[in-house]
């Protein structure tokens, strides 16, 4: 399946852009990983991104309404960000999940 670069570049932004912000405060300084792979095992195989931030992770009541628009836990955030970015993926027939890695942060 192809997919729309304009729209998908909406959605890796939108993510890389609420990482950045998570962690903007982290000790160290703010780090963000964004890895992609290749999945070979059907015909058309399948794609991962993964994006990986040193912030704090997302809180156990935010969790489930990540994707819900309008939901935000920034003091200027819309909630949009995370639910467009989940509208643009369905739409190309993928899934976007979230959860925080042992070692504390995010994974989306």
């Amino acid at each position: 399946m192809e997919g729309d670069e304009g729209f998908l570049r909406q959605a890796l932004l939108n993510l890389a852009r609420n990482a950045a912000e998570a962690c903007a405060s982290a000790e160290h300084g703010g780090k963000v990983l964004v890895r992609g792979e290749v999945a070979r095992g059907d015909e058309a195989g399948s794609q991962q991104i993964t994006v990986f931030d040193n912030g704090p992770g997302i809180g156990a009541t935010a969790m489930p309404k990540l994707f819900r628009p309008f939901f935000t836990t920034k003091s200027n955030g819309t909630g949009l960000g995370l639910a467009v970015v989940q509208k643009i993926i369905v739409q190309h027939g993928g899934q976007v999940q979230a959860r925080n890695c042992p070692e504390g942060g995010p994974r989306l």
